[in-house]
């Protein structure tokens, strides 16, 4: 007697990889001081100028889920990011904000 052989595959399965970017934008605020400096620029934040840009993308990650509601919000954000990308860029005066 003869054995076939079988072909046997899996299937992939989905996992879920987050991987983080933080961004900052510097603004150039005219003000009588530090704290006139915020409120000016809580109260109208596009009237002022970015004059600085700062991203960091992460390149990899140690955590690959089952499903994305395995982790809570929070824990996203918390996480330590090991392997990353920094990106750091002037912005030059291309219009009329102060």
């Amino acid at each position: 007697m003869s054995k076939k052989l079988q072909l046997v595959t899996k299937e992939n399965k989905p996992y879920f990889i987050p991987l983080n970017s933080i961004n900052v934008e510097v603004y150039k605020v005219l003000a009588k001081n530090k704290h006139h400096a915020f409120e000016r620029l809580k109260e109208s934040p596009n009237s002022w100028k970015v004059v600085k840009r700062i991203s960091l993308k992460e390149k990899s990650s140690t955590v690959a889920l089952d499903d994305p509601s395995d982790m809570h919000v929070h824990e996203y954000l918390e996480r330590q990011i090991d392997e990353y990308d920094i990106f750091d860029r002037d912005v030059f005066d291309m219009g009329n904000k102060r």
